[in-house]
């Protein structure tokens, strides 16, 4: 009798029927079926070294993280006394090398470094030092100067300070871990007895970061319940995510340990996600998002390109699109009490829930929807591939990426012509793209945005009239970035002065 395991759990005999290839195996047991998504097979452990090693010095103990190229002579500064100490670096005595020729050259360090260097161009001994602080200095070093710097502390920094002429490196010892051996599957690779297979990771969420989490929880909602990988290192791998959740400072305090979940709160990087292999120490702009409790092997041979399936505990409590009568039964599966407000028939579209996030829901475990009839919702495409940098300003105005396919404007100036709708103001940032040809003119129910070319950047409108000249915006082509038409519904913006226009998404886009 055939018999696997399957993300954990003991799969065999009659379940394993019409189960001869992993994608058998795929569309049978996993509810997330990508043509990118990654599925590996666990095959047993190993013991291997790491870039970690630990220093006993007389005055305690500090670890670094350091190349491969210290690993052939870290035993030869066991027992090595500090040389000379400064403002800058401490320096440990010399030890006989190699007779690679180094040549003076100029090297910039941060507090930290790790560095060899030599006192003389053809000296066979080297010597082994720490910088204390940021600074330049002129040294003899290898050809490629950054080659002289060999690794990197990572913790206990502060006994360097506290060096002096008497004291000595008692001990170093490399880190080792046990490593798990895991190898990729194709979709075509057949299902044998005994393979031990993750086809997802399961993650449990924080209570402590509920915007934080929310954001993660709309980044899978809006990536087919996978996450992209976009970036691979040694510590973690890295996906891009837009704007959904203004994620703030929450739960930032945590250890980065391996299998754990962060999104990052401030900098270029902001509201990336980061799942991390190797544990690294908290970091101030990282928020805990929550614990791979299973899968965790996926990340270990995860490429640039992947997509990963994730499913996390609890699940999303996301209701907006969803009728009041759909939303009433999935809250009631759950134990949730849902208050209706607005339209409350059963067809009614739900455009708004409070509170917003999954967590606060379940922590109050009450639900205030606001519907609307669906008569009162616009249909809009938009032109994802000839102004994708525009819709993405459009999606982050409207709550897209939050709200997935039902997004809200907020009228501004409505005329018989034209209906503007509040922007960012003035923090919006609109480069020219998919602006019209000159006399092209104005089709009724397209959507555009002013660029930056005019004082009003960020402005968005749609044209209720035909116009041979003036835009959504009632401006001219060249200051009009087409960003979308709406297909249905153009009639209920028509006499609106103010308030909110809702709309869904129904732009065309390829499956999965």
């Amino acid at each position: 009798m055939r018999s696997i395991k399957l993300n954990g759990n003991v799969i065999s005999g009659d379940e394993l029927d019409g189960v001869l290839t992993v994608k058998n195996l795929l569309e049978k047991f996993e509810p997330i079926f990508n043509r990118k998504m990654l599925v590996v097979e666990r095959k047993g452990e190993m013991e291997a070294r790491t870039d970690k090693y630990t220093f006993t010095t007389t005055k305690g103990k500090f670890t670094a993280s350091m190349k491969e190229q210290w690993h052939p002579i870290y035993e030869s500064w066991i027992g090595k006394e500090v040389n000379i100490t400064g403002k800058n670096a401490v320096i440990f005595q010399a030890v006989e090398l190699n007779a690679e020729i180094y040549t003076a050259n100029s090297i910039k360090l941060r507090r930290g470094d790790i560095f060899l260097f030599k006192i003389g161009s053809r000296e066979t001994e080297s010597y082994l030092g720490i910088a204390l602080t940021d600074y330049e200095d002129q040294l003899f070093l290898p050809p490629d100067p950054a080659d002289a710097i060999i690794g990197r502390v990572i913790g206990g920094g502060r006994i360097l300070q506290n060096l002096t002429a008497e004291d000595f490196i008692r001990e170093i010892v490399p880190e080792y871990v046990i490593e798990t051996l895991v190898d990729r599957l194709a979709f075509t690779d057949l299902i044998e007895d005994g393979m031990e297979i993750y086809t997802s990771m399961d993650i449990e969420l924080s209570d402590k970061s509920s915007h934080s989490v929310e954001s993660f929880l709309s980044y899978l909602r809006n990536n087919n319940g996978l996450i992209s990988v976009d970036e691979v290192t040694q510590s973690y791998i890295r996906s891009i995510s837009p704007p959904i959740f203004e994620p703030g400072i929450e739960n930032n305090r945590a250890f980065r340990d391996r299998g754990m979940v962060f999104i990052r709160n401030e900098g270029e990087r902001k509201n990336s996600i980061y799942c991390y292999k190797k544990l690294r120490m908290p970091h101030h702009a990282m928020n805990a998002v929550g614990t791979i409790r299973s899968g965790v092997e996926l990340i270990d041979v995860a490429k640039q390109g992947d997509g990963i399936a994730v499913h996390t505990e609890p699940v999303q409590v996301f209701l907006v699109g969803m009728t009041q009568r759909e939303a009433e039964g999935l809250l009631d599966d759950l134990g949730i009490k849902m208050v209706k407000q607005g339209d409350l028939s059963d067809n009614a579209i739900i455009v708004s829930q409070k509170p917003e996030t999954t967590i606060e829901i379940f922590e109050k475990r009450v639900v205030e929807t606001m519907a609307i009839s669906p008569d009162r919702i616009l249909r809009v495409e938009l032109f994802e591939e000839s102004a994708p940098m525009t819709v993405h300003y459009l999606k982050e105005v409207a709550g897209l990426y939050r709200n997935y396919l039902i997004g809200k404007l907020s009228i501004d100036v409505a005329i018989d012509s034209l209906t503007l709708f509040k922007g960012k103001g003035k923090k919006a940032i609109v480069k020219p793209e998919n602006t019209p040809a000159k006399g092209a003119g104005f089709e009724e129910g397209v959507i555009g945005i002013t660029n930056m070319r005019r004082p009003h950047e960020g402005a968005i409108g749609i044209r209720l009239i035909e116009d041979p000249t003036f835009g959504p915006t009632g401006e001219v082509a060249e200051s009009t970035n087409l960003v979308g038409r709406v297909t249905q519904g153009l009639e209920i913006i028509r006499g609106i002065k103010r308030g909110d226009i809702y709309f869904l998404d129904v732009t065309p886009r390829e499956e999965e």
